[in-house]
């Protein structure tokens, strides 16, 4: 075993290795690692927003399906209890390291999005460095975070790790099987496809399948329920990580879990900024997010105390923690978690200092800082757990498709999340924590109540950034020669503790008078360039970057005014075949996300926050909108009838299935229209029209409708 001892005074603020540092530049960070560029970061998007570059994102956060129905919890649940009477399989699990993931997986997993928070999260993320970049630091999402929050693997072989003929065969008996379902199950046949429920059905109720089947069956439902969870992801692409799992393989299975939220952060925020560079300043898009996401909201519930709900520390589960919030639930105003984010008070460092009732802490917390010097062999598994928390690698993840792919993982840029002082982060390069060339080498581990410092060099650095990134935006966004407050100022001091961001709306003047003053002070600053230029160009307040909140509103919603006065303006017909060509993307993308896809009614579905409920006062048309939900919650209707019928007196069980069917008949119009392209004859446009008109003179709202058959109507 390594040899272990306190850790002296002089390496109160320690660099990761002590000695020997030039075999180890990438492991955390050292005052002699290559200096980064300060402008690391491509724009944010809560400036973008807040300058009104690109409009709020909606986020639709998806849940598991499991996690949804009480009947799906019922059966897991005492799937869980069966399985783990089997000591084989516990032995496999304890090999593999999930045997404390899956014991609890059955009760903590009901985890409750705080929509607005996670939302005004999402605004900080940076895709560059794979951090959230806030104003006073960064900090990100690790897989120390994952380990304790579900007690996954730090370390094990890598996902795309080539199968033996041995476990080829394993995984052959799972694909015959899916294959037998999707034949002989009636919900599989109708539905087209196995989903996980009917997978989870189909191994506890049916009686011709071996031990060793019924165990792939359950890891696979497993890994899809609560490690890669995704309503897209496909069981078939789990097979191979299942069987490995069964024969004690252990696999690194929180890298991979974190590397799978880091690559859904990048997607979405890219996604947005990408808005702005197609012109569509109106909105941030709409976007559906992971299951997984609901491991990032336990993030921040433990480590920004003034978020969290109110909950009961006895639910602690062994070393599980996520068993804390699970039922939890609250709901945080948009401008409120952002007023928090920023305020680097309300961030915890090191949340799991904190001990708690029936919680083991991993072995390598310890009260006091310790020096651990590396032997090869001798050396406990936890110092290597440890070492792969904070050495700079690529963290290899599994999309819903199978495919494997990599995020890079900085913890040089939040070392004080491990207890180390924060000092420049150097240049991205992968190191490889178990090579031979570290033997020898001594590490320091600081206790888990040690908080690091900055140092000096990295307040001046910061402070470089931070200006550097401010003209940035000012260069890019910003009309030449506009005022500005500022993004965030650095505390006169070079203490950054105190600093905060500016444009908040607390900082923002919201009387009438001010807003004007501003307005009209922007407009004549735009006016005078526009003169020199002489160059038509359309204007908005978004673009003028003045931002108004309405301070009485209950939500903070951003308003904007319309187009200054004085300016050219488009003309009636280009404006409105602009915003038809909106109508249409926006109809495309609710097709893309799954908005239209027909939802099977359960009455034992939970109401969770995560989805928002879609109540309509029209007694005809509920069912439908309760197989739609999402699709009626964005194009809501209010239909009145008045066309339909005409005063025609018919049974009432008839007029609600004639009522009824308008509902379906908008949803299934959408769809064919979806459908129409340049090839279509005018003649089908033209009917699909007609039924559109029709529709509308009952009260539909046919806008998408109408505005994607014109799109098509004007290539014929």
């Amino acid at each position: 075993m390594g040899t272990s001892m306190r850790c002296p005074p002089e390496f109160s603020s320690p660099p990761t290795i002590i000695s020997l540092e030039k075999k180890c530049t990438c492991c955390l960070l050292h005052p002699t690692a290559s200096k980064s560029s300060p402008c690391f970061s491509s724009s944010l998007v809560v400036d973008l927003i807040r300058m009104g570059v690109v409009g709020p994102p909606k986020i639709l956060f998806q849940v598991h399906s499991s996690s949804r129905k009480t009947d799906s919890k019922k059966k897991w649940s005492e799937w869980v209890k069966a399985m783990a009477c089997n000591k084989t399989f516990i032995q496999k699990w304890n090999q593999a390291g999930i045997n404390d993931a899956i014991l609890v997986a059955s009760i903590a997993t009901d985890i409750r999005i705080d929509q607005q928070t996670v939302e005004a999260l999402f605004g900080f993320w940076c895709s560059v460095t794979n951090t959230f970049i806030f104003p006073w630091g960064e900090a990100a999402f690790t897989p120390e975070d994952v380990h304790v929050l579900t007690a996954l693997p730090l370390r094990g072989s890598h996902l795309d790790q080539k199968l033996t003929a041995d476990q080829q065969e394993l995984k052959n008996r799972l694909i015959v099987e899916s294959e037998k379902i999707l034949v002989l199950s009636k919900e599989a046949q109708r539905m087209g496809m196995v989903t996980s429920d009917i997978w989870l059905d189909w191994f506890i109720n049916e009686d011709n399948i071996d031990d060793e089947l019924r165990h792939l069956g359950f890891l696979t439902y497993w890994l899809c329920k609560d490690v890669f969870p995704s309503e897209n992801q496909t069981l078939a692409s789990l097979f191979g990580v299942a069987v490995r799992l069964s024969l004690g393989d252990r696999i690194s299975l929180a890298p991979a879990l974190v590397a799978n939220i880091y690559h859904d952060l990048n997607i979405i925020t890219e996604s947005i900024v990408s808005n702005h560079r197609k012109k569509d300043k109106g909105s941030g898009g709409i976007f559906k997010a992971s299951p997984s996401f609901g491991f990032l909201q336990c993030w921040i519930w433990e480590r920004f105390e003034t978020l969290r709900p109110i909950t009961s520390d006895l639910k602690f589960q062994q070393r599980v923690r996520i068993s804390r919030w699970s039922g939890s639930q609250i709901k945080t105003q948009y401008n409120k978690a952002l007023e928090i984010f920023e305020d680097e008070r309300s961030f915890t460092w090191r949340p799991y200092s904190c001990r708690l009732h029936n919680w083991v802490e991993p072995e390598w917390y310890n009260m006091e800082s310790r020096v651990v010097t590396i032997e090869a062999e001798k050396t406990p598994a936890y110092v290597y757990d440890f070492l792969s928390l904070i050495s700079c690698t690529s963290l290899k993840g599994l999309s819903f498709d199978g495919r494997v792919f990599s995020e890079k993982y900085h913890p040089d840029r939040f070392a004080r999340q491990f207890g180390f002082d924060q000092s420049i982060p150097g240049d991205f390069q992968n190191f490889n924590y178990l090579s031979n060339s570290i033997v020898g080498v001594q590490l320091c581990i600081p206790g888990i109540t040690k908080h690091g410092n900055l140092r000096i060099e990295y307040i001046k650095w910061w402070k470089t950034y931070r200006k550097s990134y401010k003209e940035t935006l000012r260069e890019k966004f910003m009309p030449k020669g506009a005022m500005e407050k500022g993004l965030d100022e650095v505390g006169k001091n070079g203490n950054m503790e105190n600093h905060k961001a500016v444009l908040t709306d607390k900082n923002i003047d919201t009387s009438k008078k001010r807003k004007a003053e501003e307005l009209e002070k922007h407009r004549s600053v735009i006016k005078q360039e526009h003169r020199k230029t002489h160059t038509p160009q359309f204007y908005s307040d978004k673009e003028l970057n003045v931002i108004n909140i309405d301070s009485d509103d209950e939500e903070n919603k951003i308003v904007c005014d319309a187009a200054p006065s004085g300016f050219p303006r488009e003309s009636k017909t280009h404006s409105n075949e602009k915003n038809e060509l909106g109508l249409v993307k926006e109809l495309e993308d609710f097709q893309h996300l799954g908005l239209m896809t027909y939802e099977e009614l359960n009455p034992e579905i939970e109401e969770s926050n995560n989805v928002a409920s879609t109540k309509c006062e029209d007694p005809y048309g509920q069912e439908a909108i309760e197989h739609y939900p999402n699709f009626f919650r964005h194009i809501p209707q209010n239909p009145h009838y008045k066309e339909l019928l005409k005063g025609k007196k018919i049974a009432e069980d008839v007029k609600k299935q004639i009522f009824l069917g308008q509902w379906y008949m908008l949803v299934d119009l959408m769809k064919e229209a979806l459908r129409t392209n340049d090839k279509t004859i005018a003649a089908e446009v033209e009917r699909l029209l007609e039924k559109a008109r029709m529709l509308e003179k009952n009260g539909f709202n046919v806008r998408h409708l109408i505005a994607r058959l014109k799109l098509v109507h004007r290539k014929h």
